[in-house]
């Protein structure tokens, strides 16, 4: 992007009251890519991934495996039920899948990243971008990155556990059915 291109998108930002706060992080895995794009794109991994989540499943009525595809997390936060629907915006099969949180106001974005490791098994890259209120980054960034180092974590740990997911590409009928087996 141009310099002056840059500076109108921080005038912008500026004017919206927002700032943008991307964090990555990154991991090899000890599995080829295609286990773990199918690990990534079960809504069922964030059971494993993620803490509070009370039920994740594909939502009925959108695409399964490619752009357009939503997902719903309902997951229990400082005492309060929430529910986050997460949709697929750009996929390269066992490359990238990049989500966005339909149910922020703050546009969230998850950008997975998958390559083959030099010394074998697959380098994941995950990185997060939000737009936050002005002047609030420094403060939100540090809680932010522990998500996203603990969730590579978590999704390096149950790769290699041996985590799988019965049915995970097709749609569920049950959806109290979709917790992980090992």
């Amino acid at each position: 992007m141009s310099l002056m291109g840059r500076v109108e998108e921080r005038w912008q930002q500026r004017q919206a009251g927002t700032e943008p706060l991307t964090v990555q992080a990154r991991t090899t895995i000890a599995a080829d890519r295609e286990q773990v794009w199918q690990f990534l794109l079960a809504p069922q991994s964030a059971f494993l991934c993620s803490d509070g989540v009370l039920k994740a499943f594909h939502v009925p009525g959108t695409p399964i495996g490619s752009v357009g595809e939503q997902q719903c997390m309902v997951v229990e936060q400082q005492g309060q039920v929430l529910a986050h629907i997460v949709e697929v915006v750009e996929l390269r099969p066992i490359e990238l899948a990049v989500t966005r949180t339909v149910t922020s106001p703050s546009g969230m974005i998850s950008r997975y990243v998958m390559e083959d490791a030099a010394s074998g098994g697959t380098c994941l890259t995950y990185q997060f971008g939000a737009h936050m209120v002005l002047g609030s980054r420094k403060k939100a960034e540090p809680p932010i990155r522990e998500h996203v180092d603990t969730a590579v974590r978590r999704i390096k740990s149950a790769i290699e556990s041996g985590a799988t997911f019965s049915d995970a590409r097709k749609p569920s009928t049950d959806l109290d059915s979709d917790a992980p087996t090992a």
